[in-house]
């Protein structure tokens, strides 16, 4: 396994804390299932709602307390000549509240059960249909009957105002009832909640699938800033750079190439420099133990390594350096793409394998990018039994001779063996590792494959950085994208080889 080093910080390299613009990109790509969730438990409440529901009926009647007293008229000689009634209002609230608790009581709702079939209704639901509202006036109340039986609401109501006056005699004989508002036939006591189910079950259902993606997110076990490269990986940092294009998409034809430091303007500040960074660092390397070759992978396609080889060798150049440029990958070759250069004639290192090219015909001169550039020459069913040659010995040994540095573009090393093929060939390994993508585990497994194959790892580039992406560059592609294994498996003359090369590989 590589051995852990000494952490060399670069600037603006952590992205520490939540990102909260990574967590809204990846609610935003699953948008989909949010909506989806939302409608299946907003129906599934909704139907809960409706196959539960129970219509039920109430019927009602106003009613009001009256207390009659009796007084006893009398001639002088004290002989009865009569009687005179006088009905006394109001109540005292508290003999108003103690009367209405009567209603309730296990003596009326006896006499109820009886009278309404002796063993149709059960005292608890005739309890339960009861309720008692008060009004405003004290003597004054309301008596609901409530129940799932139309035709017990009706006799409900009427056997409360047939038996209850009688009742309340039994406690004072002056008490009776005056009815206010007669009972109507039941009606209707409400309508189905399933609609406001509904909106619960929408609201649950996305916000359950929200918490998933935001603990998922929170919780995912991807390189979030360089405390991860130290801790998790331990490969020396060598610098961080946004993969970024300034780029209008619906000009790709004419403008194929992608972010290159020589355009200083459109790569912008933070990416330049970042590359400058990784630069010195390699030549800190090449002094100390007299490397001259680097080979650049990564875990997975789309973490930027095609970007950082290139623009490492344009930067290299920069200095004066003669630098050569070798696109190793040939099962997706995108260098010449990235570079902005149409490839007329397909000549690489593929017909020099193949002896149907020269040393010197293959390797171009790059001008406006002061580069030698060692093309792929297209691509092959076999990358791995090409490169594994005597011929590629040969070349790289002579380019070792002619250059000051050589670059070495190869695929995802976690895809396909094909780095682990050209990369003892070269005197250490630049190992691209994009913000938020590969697994940690997938990527310490690729190191350790790498390592036990005996090839040095120099050091790490950070891709995608956070705070350097916002330094000036755009991203190349919004959200989270994954990588693709399938690609690299289908061959020459399909799939990946076909596809259009896109920068960032």
């Amino acid at each position: 396994m590589q051995e852990k080093r000494e952490f060399v910080p670069a600037q603006n390299s952590d992205d520490s804390g939540i990102d909260l613009g990574r967590i809204g990109l990846a609610l935003l790509k699953r948008l989909w299932a949010i909506i989806l969730a939302a409608i299946v438990f907003a129906a599934a409440f909704y139907f809960y709602a409706e196959f539960r529901y129970v219509e039920k009926y109430v019927s009602s009647a106003t009613l009001a307390f009256t207390l009659t007293t009796v007084t006893v008229q009398k001639d002088e000689w004290g002989n009865e000549t009569g009687y005179t009634t006088t009905q006394v209002r109001p109540l005292a609230e508290k003999d108003a509240e103690r009367y209405r608790f009567l209603l309730k009581s296990d003596l009326m709702l006896q006499k109820l059960y009886w009278a309404l079939g002796g063993g149709t209704y059960s005292e608890e639901y005739i309890e339960k249909s009861l309720s008692v509202t008060p009004t405003s006036i004290t003597d004054i109340f309301t008596v609901n009957v409530t129940a799932d039986d139309k035709k017990f609401c009706e006799s409900a109501i009427n056997e409360i105002i047939k038996s209850f006056p009688a009742y309340l005699k039994t406690f004072d004989s002056g008490l009776g009832i005056e009815i206010i508002k007669a009972p109507k036939p039941p009606v209707p006591a409400g309508k189905s909640n399933a609609p406001k189910m509904a909106f619960y079950g929408f609201v649950s259902g996305a916000a359950l699938v929200i918490l998933i993606v935001f603990i998922k997110e929170l919780l995912s076990d991807t390189v979030k800033g360089a405390e991860d490269i130290r801790e998790n990986i331990g490969l020396r940092l060598w610098g961080s750079v946004p993969i970024a294009e300034k780029v209008n998409r619906k000009k790709r034809k004419n403008n194929r190439a992608g972010v290159l430091i020589t355009d200083e303007k459109r790569a912008g500040f933070a990416f330049v420099e970042g590359i400058k960074a990784i630069r010195t660092k390699l030549e800190a390397a090449a002094a100390e133990k007299g490397y001259k070759i680097f080979t650049v992978t990564s875990t997975f396609e789309n973490e930027g390594k095609t970007t950082v080889a290139l623009n490492l060798a344009c930067a290299l150049a920069k200095k004066d350096k003669s630098v050569l440029l070798i696109d190793c990958d040939l099962r997706k070759p995108s260098v010449l793409n990235m570079a902005g250069i149409k490839e007329e004639n397909k000549t690489g290192l593929i017909q020099i394998i193949k002896e149907k090219a020269s040393y010197e015909e293959a390797i171009k001169f790059i001008k406006p990018l002061g580069i030698f550039l060692l093309p792929g020459g297209g691509v092959t069913q076999k990358p791995t039994e090409v490169l594994d040659t005597d011929i590629v010995k040969g070349v790289l040994k002579r380019a070792r001779a002619e250059f000051d540095f050589v670059i070495i573009d190869t695929p995802p090393a976690r895809i396909v063996a094909d780095c682990l093929v050209i990369a003892p060939l070269s005197d250490a390994l630049i190992f691209t590792i994009r913000r938020d993508y590969a697994k940690i585990g997938d990527i310490n497994d690729t190191v350790d494959e790498i390592s036990s194959a005996g090839i040095e790892i120099a050091g790490s580039v950070f891709t995608m950085s956070k705070k350097e992406a916002a330094g000036g560059c755009l991203s190349r592609r919004s959200g989270l994208y994954p990588y693709n294994r399938r690609s690299y498996y289908k061959g020459q003359g399909g799939g990946y080889g076909q596809e259009e090369n896109t920068p960032g590989n």
